[in-house]
């Protein structure tokens, strides 16, 4: 999530990336934040969706304010190899945690080390 936001704000067109945008585009939102365009993939998978979710027509007022703007995305990438990074990177993470941790017990061991002595 955090490099698609990353490589979609490095993008000079776009000023801002809204996570955790509501399901359904309305009104207020749209005047709320001052949105210009709303973005939708073409080819997002609907998989978990119920069929009453997307009856609500999320992007309904968007598209009767020509503000929606439809990108075709032509995204290779699988969730299983999203999960690898992920599994691949975890001892990595865990590791930098870990060494990091360490430094913050010894650093305030020091300090209150340091302020007895005061």
């Amino acid at each position: 999530m955090h490099e698609r936001v990353l490589n979609i704000l490095a993008c000079k067109y776009v000023d801002d990336v809204i996570i955790g945008a509501p399901f359904k585009i309305t009104e207020k939102f749209v005047k709320d934040l001052n949105i210009s365009v709303v973005v939708k993939g073409l080819h997002v998978q609907q998989g978990g969706i119920k069929s009453e979710a997307l009856d609500l027509k999320p992007y309904e007022y968007a598209k009767e304010k020509d503000i929606l703007t439809e990108v075709d995305i032509n995204c290779t990438i699988t969730m299983k190899e999203i999960v690898d990074r992920i599994l691949l990177n975890k001892e990595a993470i865990t590791q930098k945690v870990m060494k990091s941790t360490t430094k913050q017990e010894l650093y305030e061991k020091n300090s209150k080390f340091i302020s007895e002595i005061r």
